[in-house]
């Protein structure tokens, strides 16, 4: 009886045994096929077209039309200009140019002659290639890499990677460090495909905190996701910049602008250095402009003169 008892008890364990071997067993596999399929979804290095990466955004799937790499310049056509960096762009067929603003600088280039002159704020200067008329499309391309003074942005084009990556000067931008080797994520889980990898100490950019993960841009121009905990020294590298308000409280000079010739963008600039000068000698920060008539003209003029005055502290104010 005793001998049967042992026997059985010696069989259990032998069964135990065999169990836990075969859970160790289906959880090493698991384990393999997880970090295969990680292997797997691993994005490589090289890809087909450019990415662009807009202030921590990626912005690729907004481009019409891919991005060129010509004569050490970077291309991108007029309407990729217009939908992801200046909406006001413009393209003044009489004059052949295309003007361009940002918050304190007006721009003008020529389209028709292969000029690498570009106007800012009324000053002349040169770049390194011209604006391209594509022969195969006929859309007109802007040498985007030469135009980080107009914007006010920092550009960097990774060629291993073919990442372009534009940041504003007026945006916050934080950074930190990888506290270890760590796998990039395309999303809040350990599951998520793996993009790239970081190395111990590599330099990363921080997008947002979002509960345990931070979102980050690495220095390739790669997006994605970290635990939060994988990372350290985060610091400001510089804060959001804080826009001036027109204060309507001081004194302006009012001038009347109607009937004034504003056709072209030469017109225009005329127009807007003599308010300028008008306003510097009337020792005026604030200038209130009258105009009865609301023409395609006057718009521009609008959009054109503002960014001029505001770069010498003066603000106007449209009536």
């Amino acid at each position: 009886m005793e001998k049967d008892i042992a026997n059985k008890k010696g069989t259990r364990k032998i069964r135990s045994k065999t169990e836990l071997n075969k859970i160790i067993g289906l959880i090493l596999i698991v384990l393999v096929i997880l970090i295969i399929i990680d292997r797997i979804q691993q994005q490589p290095n090289s890809k087909d077209k450019i990415s662009l990466i807009v202030d921590n955004e990626d912005v690729t799937e907004k481009l019409e039309n891919d991005i060129l790499i010509l004569n050490d310049s970077v291309y991108m056509s007029y309407n990729d200009v217009k939908n992801i960096l200046d909406k006001t762009i413009y393209i003044e067929n009489d004059s052949n140019l295309i003007i361009t603003t940002s918050e304190k600088k007006v721009a003008a280039l020529e389209t028709d002659n292969g000029s690498t002159e570009i106007e800012i704020n009324g000053s002349k200067t040169e770049i390194k290639n011209s604006v391209l008329i594509s022969k195969e499309d006929n859309n007109t391309y802007i040498p985007i890499s030469e135009m980080g003074n107009v914007y006010d942005i920092e550009f960097a084009y990774i060629e291993n990677t073919k990442n372009i990556v534009i940041n504003s000067y007026s945006k916050e931008l934080k950074k930190a460090n990888a506290k270890s080797k760590i796998s990039l994520k395309n999303g809040k889980n350990i599951f998520s495909q793996t993009i790239a990898n970081i190395q111990k100490g590599e330099e990363v950019f921080i997008v947002s905190v979002e509960e345990k993960w931070t979102k980050i841009r690495t220095q390739q121009g790669y997006i994605g996701y970290v635990k939060s905990e994988q990372i350290e020294n985060i610091i400001t590298v510089r804060e959001n910049m804080i826009h001036e308000e027109k204060d309507n409280s001081i004194e302006a000079i009012e001038i009347d602008v109607t009937g004034e010739n504003i056709k072209t963008y030469r017109d225009r600039k005329i127009l807007a250095n003599k308010i300028l000068t008008e306003a510097v000698k009337a020792e005026k920060k604030l200038v209130k402009i009258k105009n009865e008539n609301n023409t395609d003209s006057m718009k521009r003029f609008k959009i054109e003169s503002e960014p001029l005055l505001k770069e010498c502290g003066i603000y106007v104010r449209f009536e």
